[in-house]
């Protein structure tokens, strides 16, 4: 790299420089990088998402047994060990390097000739070597060894193997630890009734030396996992307690060649399959996972705190209720995550990641990501510290040897402490030369980034003036300051369409009365709201149960009260009975509400334009259909509608069920025109998703300039989107990404939003409970990468809603159980970015990866300087 002095003008008070572009060009005011030819480039940052890179095979022999892995950090290779079938059961092993998410093979070499099984491997840092254990059988002699290994190039050698143990253990796990450079082994030892041995394991060149036999506890152990602990400098040992049909833990201390344990700590009153643990340095928290025993083998985990010779455990958390085999948790040091690899014991045997974030005693998941369609049980990760990738190998399809490198999701950015030079004063073109305010300049003009936490308000009831129970929310929209909720009260007795409204405030809904906008005579089950911003109106849908119309109402708002005028009927078509089979949304362009229609009458999906009064529906245009390509052999059965404001078009989405028993989500782009017409020309529809959906909802992303489509696909009752691109009257869907695995409860209904304060696409759906999820768009690869769920309201879900109020940047979700007292209204804070917010005086702002400035410091922290006004910031670099 370049001297930056190199570049400075003589003279301490130098504060510019000229420097050229790298070819990319420069914006105004953005934190600039050195390269290493002296050019300089803005600093950027793009959502890596989470993706498996090409299978690659390390055997292509049929494999029979245990599959482990290490990663070598002094030759920056990964290292695989499994049993083959090939040549007598032998263990062998095979040196992998990693090129982008490509893996290639040295040819195996056999570490053990004979049969082989429960083999465990570690790196040990010090010695720069691999330390192998492993039960051998070899003419009736039935011992368990250890051996070192050591990788050069693509190969691997070994030393003599050392018996650790007089006979097999039956099970066994090894960590090394970096302050005693030594690696602790813990073991079943069956001479000695299964209890739980440690052993301390020194390597001396190309040998490895036992030091004495510590016994844990007095207790069976079928099942053993570690991990090492930096900041304690001690290991966390997870076991499985025949005894006491628990999962205990103790701490164990190395000191020379010898090891001491702590107190004997429950984790789980479950205990688990196929343990499995890691450290994650980032929270300080050892992770311990497996699969627990009983009717339902589901995949759990416990987060663990060390305190000098104790631990502690958190709330123990689900992170799949599929029935798991054998899995491997690793640490994701770039992404900061406890990322575990399984196989689903089932016909499919899927082979899936989790990705786990830790926060102080617990851990929150992020949906499976699938690296393989049919993996078997053994399976074995380890971490590249090189490429930041986590290694998966498993026994494969055809029960070879197979890996792969996958990608956890997470930012990726040029920025480095050492290469920040300095501010943009001004734009810079591509290959330019330009001035860049660097340490010790004052940058006028930057802006910052502002972190905002996830969190939710206490809850605001709605439907408290009601006459009886229940009461269910059936639809919502935000507008102005006021926010306006549709109910209804179905206790066979209670008809009519009723409204209530909330004046919005910054972390306030304040409800009013409630009003019945239609016949008091007709029960009324399902909804449909928007909101016309031109001229500041709600119109409301309803369909009567009676006649089976729709209808609509336009309502005013003053603050929290209802006014409205007369009821018309929008859509005089019988039997128009299903929830979802209609919707609606607002054309600003051409200030016209257009209602989205599945009649059961033909089948067909259909649009209407209607325009608003003062306080009614002054024109109702001609019923169009939206697809009339579609056979009439089938119907629609859902459909949901948004407007896309960039190129002014009404976007409709619709779940067709073809004839013969096809079903397909489709999509299309429709132009409205108002004046005498009041009708729409749709383009030719797609396909989002060719089989059984149901429940589609859409939102338009006005900052991505994306609309999103939402739907439960029958087959397997997860949640997907598809981010579709927009182009005059074609729409383009691409591939759909996981919101709701179906883990975690039952999907039924969900309602789709965008918040643009923090530009996150928001869902708030039926599931487990009120569950709510938030995620980017990454306009690039044009996909999703959503969050965990957010545990809402146990009560609060039948059927969801969720609004974004551009007025007070608040989401606001509704729902109800079927009673009153459950009516709740919350707002919730979404996390994200907010970019362009004034600095604050006085502030000390960071470099953020992403190319912006932020009072929070990010990853890699690099300092940009000090606030010395709302608009101006003194450059100190990273000092």
């Amino acid at each position: 790299m370049s001297n930056l002095s190199d570049l400075l003008p003589a003279g301490a008070s130098a504060k510019q420089i000229t420097a050229t572009d790298s070819g990319s060009g420069i914006a105004s005011k953005k934190p600039v990088i050195l390269n290493s030819d002296g050019t300089v480039a803005e600093v950027f940052g793009s959502t890596v998402v989470t993706s498996a890179g090409a299978e690659s095979t390390f055997d292509s022999a049929a494999i029979t047994s245990f599959v482990d892995a290490t990663y070598d950090t002094a030759n920056n290779k990964v290292v695989m060990i499994w049993r083959t079938s090939a040549v007598g059961d032998y263990g062998y092993a095979a040196v992998g390097t990693v090129s982008g998410t490509s893996i290639s093979w040295g040819a195996r070499v056999a570490f053990n000739s004979g049969v082989t099984s429960v083999g465990r491997i570690d790196f040990d840092t010090n010695a720069g070597k691999v330390l192998i254990i492993f039960n051998s059988s070899i003419t009736g002699s039935n011992i368990a060894y250890g051996i070192v290994g050591t990788v050069s190039g693509t190969s691997i050698s070994f030393g003599t193997k050392v018996a650790l143990h007089t006979r097999e253990y039956n099970d066994a796990a090894i960590v090394y630890d970096s302050s005693a450079n030594a690696s602790l082994i813990v073991y079943a030892d069956p001479g000695n009734s299964a209890y739980p041995t440690g052993k301390v394991a020194t390597i001396s060149g190309t040998s490895v030396s036992f030091g004495s036999a510590a016994v844990i506890a007095s207790y069976g152990l079928q099942s053993v996992s570690l991990a090492y602990s930096t900041a304690a400098s001690k290991s966390a040992v997870n076991m499985r307690d025949v005894h006491n049909g628990d999962q205990r833990a103790v701490v164990a201390t190395i000191s020379g060649t010898s090891v001491s344990f702590g107190a004997y700590t429950q984790a789980s009153s479950n205990y688990y399959h196929g343990n499995t643990a890691a450290y994650d340095v980032n929270a300080d928290r050892v992770v311990f996972a497996g699969t627990t025993q009983g009717a339902s083998y589901y995949g759990r985990c416990v987060v663990g705190t060390i305190s000098g010779t104790s631990i502690s455990f958190g709330t123990e958390v689900t992170f799949t209720t599929s029935t798991l085999g054998y899995q491997k948790a690793v640490y994701d040091s770039l992404a900061k995550t406890i990322n575990i690899c399984y196989a689903i014991d089932a016909a499919s045997r899927l082979g899936e990641m989790v990705v786990g974030t830790v926060s102080d005693t617990t851990i929150a998941f992020a949906l499976p990501f699938q690296f393989h369609p049919n993996p078997t049980m053994q399976l074995g990760a380890t971490f590249d510290s090189d490429t930041n990738q986590t290694i998966v190998g498993y026994k494969g399809t055809s029960d070879y040897g197979e890996a792969k490198a996958l990608v956890t999701g997470r930012d990726a950015t040029n920025l480095t402490a050492q290469a920040f030079v300095g501010v943009a004063d001004s734009a810079i073109s591509a290959s330019a030369a330009g001035s860049i305010i660097v340490q010790g300049g004052t940058v006028t003009g930057p802006t910052a980034d502002v972190t905002v936490s996830q969190s939710l308000s206490s809850a605001f009831l709605y439907g408290q003036d009601a006459p009886a129970d229940p009461v269910n929310s059936k639809a919502a929209a935000a507008g102005g300051n006021n926010y306006l909720i549709a109910y209804e009260v179905n206790d066979g007795a209670t008809k009519g369409a009723r409204v209530q409204a909330a004046t919005v405030t910054t972390g306030n809904l304040s409800y009013g009365s409630s009003a019945v906008i239609g016949a008091s005579t007709d029960f009324v089950y399902t909804y449909s709201i928007s909101y016309d911003s031109t001229n500041d109106k709600f119109v409301v849908f309803w369909r009567n149960q009676t006649d089976g119309y729709i209808y609509a109402a336009v309502v005013t708002l003053t603050g929290n009260s209802v006014s409205y005028g007369a009821t018309s009927a929008v859509y005089s078509a019988v039997n128009v009975n299903r929830n979802g089979s209609f919707s609606s949304t607002y054309d600003p362009d051409t200030d016209r509400v257009i209602l989205g229609v599945c009649d059961d009458s033909d089948n067909y999906a259909y649009s209407v334009v209607i325009e608003l009064g003062t306080t009614t529906i002054d024109t109702v245009g001609t019923p169009q259909k939206i697809d009339s390509a579609s056979a009439t052999a089938g119907y629609g059965k859902s459909i949901a509608l948004c407007y896309d404001t960039t190129e002014n078009k009404v976007i409709a989405t619709y779940v067709y069920v073809g004839g013969g028993g096809s079903y397909y989500l489709r999509v299309a782009a429709g132009t409205v025109a108002g004046g005498v017409s009041n009708s729409t020309t749709w383009g030719s529809s797609s396909v989002v998703y060719s089989g059984d959906a149901d429940r589609a909802a859409i939102a338009y992303n006005a900052t991505d300039q994306r609309v999103v489509v939402a739907y439960k696909q029958a087959s397997d009752s997860k949640g997907y989107s598809s981010v579709a691109t927009v182009s005059g009257t074609t729409v383009t869907a691409n591939t759909p990404s996981i919101f709701f695995d179906a883990a975690s409860g039952t999907l039924s209904i969900f309602g789709l939003a965008h918040d643009a304060y923090v530009n996150q696409m928001v869902i708030y759906a039926r599931a487990s409970q009120g569950d709510a999820f938030n995620g980017s768009i990454d306009t690039a690869a044009n996909t999703i990468v959503w969050s965990a769920k957010f545990d809402v309201d146990a009560a609060a879900y039948n059927p969801p809603q969720i609004a974004f109020n551009s007025n007070t940047n608040q989401t606001i979700i509704s729902g109800a159980a079927g009673y009153k007292s459950a009516a709740n209204s919350y707002i919730w804070t979404v996390p994200g970015t907010v970019t362009g917010q004034p600095l604050t005086t006085g502030t000390k702002y960071f470099v953020t990866p992403s190319g912006g400035f932020s009072s929070t410091a990010g990853d890699p922290s690099v300092n940009a300087g000090l606030a010395i006004s709302t608009t101006s910031l003194l450059l100190n670099g990273d000092s």
